[in-house]
């Protein structure tokens, strides 16, 4: 729970530890960042022939400039290593990982009702990718791959369940359990 951060428990510098933790997300964001512009766009160019142009610019836009202030928020860190950590800076973080996954979500809840099978698949695809990436890019910060894997990988498990698609809910579910534990390892 301590390395969560959801606990400081006695006898430990425990704010020094998530300063050195935290410190890493700075050294990880163009990378980070990169990923999911790379995503967004490849999601796009998915959804382009089933989905409103408008919308689908609509999303980028929202998902660049909320990248553009994780983005922001995220160099401040690159001291947290050298200086004392605060619960603001945490919180202020897992905001944005709270916010950047309902982002992602956005396309499968919304526009999943009207995109067929294959596509829902690939879908899928990106999703798991940028689970997968999280686990990736940011080992030392584990909240922040658990975080955005329940909340994306629990939309994908709703989303698949509802269009009748049970085989690939329980390979979500697998694949978040999968991603979760590592994380926690």
């Amino acid at each position: 729970m301590a390395v969560l951060g959801l606990t400081d428990p006695k006898g430990g510098d425990w704010a020094r530890l998530r300063g050195l933790q935290y410190a890493g997300i700075a050294r990880a964001t163009w990378l980070r960042i990169a990923g999911n512009v790379f995503a967004g766009l490849g999601l796009a160019a998915l959804l382009v022939e089933q989905v409103n142009f408008v919308a689908i610019l609509g999303w980028l836009l929202v998902l660049f400039a909320t990248l553009a202030s994780s983005a922001i928020d995220d160099r401040k860190l690159a001291d947290a290593d050298h200086r004392t950590f605060n619960r603001d800076e945490a919180k202020r973080h897992t905001l944005h990982t709270i916010v950047n996954a309902l982002i992602w979500v956005a396309p499968l809840t919304i526009a999943g009702t009207v995109l067929d099978a294959e596509t829902r698949m690939q879908l899928w695809s990106v999703l798991a990718l940028l689970m997968t990436g999280s686990a990736i890019v940011l080992p030392a910060v584990p909240m922040s791959t658990i975080l955005f894997s329940l909340i994306v990988g629990g939309a994908a498990i709703v989303s698949f369940g509802m269009s009748g698609e049970y085989d690939m809910a329980a390979i979500a579910l697998g694949f978040c359990l999968v991603v979760v534990a590592g994380a926690l390892a």
